[in-house]
Formats: C-alpha cells, structure tokens, sequence
C-alpha cells in the first residue's frame, strides 16, 4: 500500500508550460484579442496567477469567462 502520493506535474513529470501556453493564445485568437508572449506567460505561472488571470478577463470580456472552462 502506498503511504503518499506526490503531485508536481509542471516539469517534473509532465510539463505543461508549452501546452498552456498554446491553449491560452488559441482561446486569445478565438476572441480576436492580441497573443501573450512566452516570457509574460512565464512570469504569471507560478503563484496566484492574479496578472494572467487578469490580462484575460481585459482581453476576451468576463461575460465570456465561463466560455473557457
């Protein structure tokens, strides 16, 4: 029986920088807003995500939010 399970899927056993990435900048594309570039990308992961979060919610609308999930 396993006593514990780790989760560190971003590098460590999957990485999911390049896939999200691509995800978020088709989602920005459907919208016609203007693409993110991989280095704001970069400096948004890691944490709450708050200026990612919000350069979405300005560039497709938040009464299209629930449109991604």
């Amino acid at each position: 029986m396993y006593r514990a399970v780790i989760f560190d899927f971003d590098g460590t056993i999957i990485d999911t920088e390049q896939h999200l990435f691509n995800v978020i900048n088709k989602h920005l594309e459907m919208h016609n807003a203007d693409p993110i570039s991989i280095d704001f990308y970069r400096s948004s992961i890691g944490g709450a995500a708050t200026d990612l979060h919000d350069h979405l919610i300005k560039a497709i609308g938040s009464e299209n939010k629930d449109k991604l999930l």
